[in-house]
């Protein structure tokens, strides 16, 4: 039995493997526990004598309620039951099977949705986006694959010298201290991340164009452009209702705009003259 912690978000996360080679070193992996730490605890459970389920076919992820908290699902098309995790009521205590040969580290499905289910009791959400920190100031970039959310954030690197804090999916928490944006170790293609976090100062909806463009959006109507982007429980109408509370309150306390752009320069300024945000070039 091997114990390896985590920091991710603020959030502390405990995973205890059956086996030393269910987990792999990580830039978000503790050298020691804070005092108190209280946070997450995931249990790997080694499988013994069966093939692992896997996840070859994987089309859907559902959230049900059951007697002693909730199960999460990992389903195929034809909705068999390629995997599934336990939740505990508080969503403090996962737990999941694993096979005895199999190498999974924190940073894989399990390891994500896993945290992307926790951080639902933390007043946050995950944000299919990029976000950058310029000194400081947090800024997300979101829309569907191959928008350019990744583009925006090189550009502000490029000229603004911000840091990438992830090029695909980011958190957003709601805090005493405002609302915060953090690298997550999941970051699809790019593998860009890192574990820092800055304070959100504004949340950009892109959309292609033949010009730059910048219009503000009320949080009525931000909500339509936020919900295809987030990482939602879909199936279980009570975490559902947590998530959805917590996108109330980050769009209520940041502003949203709907950014029509180009992939130049042009585009960083004016993001750039909207917030105030300056950088150093």
């Amino acid at each position: 039995m091997r114990v390896y912690e985590y920091s991710v978000s603020d959030i502390y996360f405990k995973v205890i493997c059956e086996a030393e080679e269910l987990v792999g070193e990580s830039k978000f992996e503790l050298e020691k526990a804070p005092p108190n730490p209280g946070g997450v605890e995931l249990k790997l459970k080694r499988r013994t004598g069966e093939a692992s389920p896997g996840c070859a076919g994987l089309v859907a992820i559902l959230h049900q309620s059951s007697a002693d908290g909730y199960r999460i699902l990992f389903v195929d098309k034809e909705q068999n039951v390629l995997n599934q995790i336990e939740a505990s009521r508080d969503l403090r205590r996962f737990e999941t099977f694993v096979a005895e040969n199999q190498r999974h580290a924190f940073e894989s499905n399990i390891g994500e949705v896993v945290f992307r289910t926790a951080i639902l009791s933390y007043g946050g959400v995950v944000v299919h986006s990029a976000g950058i920190d310029c000194e400081g100031s947090g800024i997300l970039f979101c829309g569907p694959s191959g928008i350019g959310k990744s583009t925006q954030a090189g550009l502000w690197k490029q000229h603004k010298n911000a840091k990438i804090l992830n090029a695909d999916r980011t958190a957003l928490r709601v805090t005493e201290d405002g609302v915060l944006v953090y690298g997550t170790p999941w970051s699809g293609s790019s593998k860009e991340n890192m574990n820092s976090k800055a304070a959100l100062k504004g949340i950009f909806f892109l959309r292609q164009a033949k010009e730059n463009s910048l219009s503000i959006l009320s949080p009525s109507e931000a909500v339509n452009y936020m919900l295809p982007r987030c990482f939602l429980p879909f199936g279980c109408e009570e975490l559902m209702d947590l998530a959805l509370s917590n996108i109330e309150k980050i769009l209520g306390r940041v502003p949203s705009f709907l950014l029509s752009c180009l992939p130049d320069y042009e585009a960083v300024e004016m993001v750039s003259n909207c917030l105030g945000v300056q950088g150093r070039v």
